[in-house]
């Protein structure tokens, strides 16, 4: 049983060690972490290099001639390229708490248990932090306004995203349902938790795992989420078409029947909650 933890990277030189430090950190170690690099400019590569270099049983970089495929688009080319019996996706500036993976595999392993051969996704809550580690909020659900279970009810994910792609596990089951990965999709995360909601089953850890940090250069982060949010991103007429006609592009990518009808209805509901 082998973990494969699948890092991109993009001019990552400030916080690159530290994550890489806190998977060596782990409790649990039966993992091998690959590395794509996305184009930097920047001394990531050759940090890269000297990890691997150090810890070359551990540590793998993949290349390719792919040039800059964009966060999600190399993760999901990671994914395809690297086979495991479960896969994390590892962001190149956060810190993972040290029992992470441990936490997560046994959470999998005990729904795998309860279903053999079925697709399953598990994932957790993270601690929200400043650039420093400083914490900003204890809980990224409590701060973002997050309903973990929403995760687990196919046309509730249609609607909005409640799994962060950096505190996923998922197994080999599930990576067979997610790809292709297609280039409708907005993003990689929103993607796999939409298959595995419908195709198999979808769990949490409330537990905090990692210090998901908070700069000026993260692709995505933690949005502080007040009342009313969604009735005000409502009265934003062009915004939110702009966003719904994205969201629809990658349900209609999904390789299944959907009822868009119900979709409509469940985020009428988000909206007027």
């Amino acid at each position: 049983m082998i973990i494969a933890i699948l890092m991109s990277t993009y001019n990552g030189e400030l916080y690159l060690r530290e994550q890489i430090n806190s998977l060596l950190y782990q409790t649990e170690q039966n993992w091998v972490l690959y590395v794509r690099d996305d184009g930097s400019s920047d001394s990531t590569i050759s940090i890269i290099n000297d990890y691997c270099i150090k810890y070359p049983s551990k540590i793998i970089l993949i290349k390719d001639n792919l040039g800059n495929l964009k966060s999600a688009s190399s993760f999901m080319y990671l994914l395809s390229v690297v086979e495991s019996d479960y896969y994390m996706f590892c962001d190149q500036d956060d810190v993972w708490l040290p029992s992470k993976i441990q936490m997560s595999l046994s959470k999998i392993k005990k729904l795998e248990q309860k279903q053999t051969n079925e697709a399953v996704l598990v994932f957790t809550d993270l601690t929200v932090v400043d650039s420093n580690l400083k914490t900003i909020n204890s809980s990224m659900w409590a701060y973002s306004t997050i309903n973990p279970d929403n995760a687990k009810v196919f046309y509730k994910t249609c609607c909005l995203n409640s799994v962060t792609g950096c505190t996923i596990m998922f197994n080999n089951s599930l990576k067979e349902k997610v790809l292709p990965y297609p280039a409708a999709s907005r993003m990689h995360d929103w993607w796999i938790s939409l298959n595995a909601a419908h195709f198999g089953i979808v769990d949490y850890l409330k537990d905090t795992t990692v210090l998901y940090r908070q700069h000026d250069a993260n692709v995505l982060g933690a949005n502080q989420t007040k009342q009313f949010h969604y009735f005000k991103r409502a009265l934003v007429l062009q915004k939110t078409i702009i966003l719904n006609i994205k969201i629809l592009k990658m349900l209609q990518a999904l390789n299944f029947k959907k009822n868009y009808f119900k979709i409509y209805w469940t985020k009428l509901k988000i909206i007027l909650r």
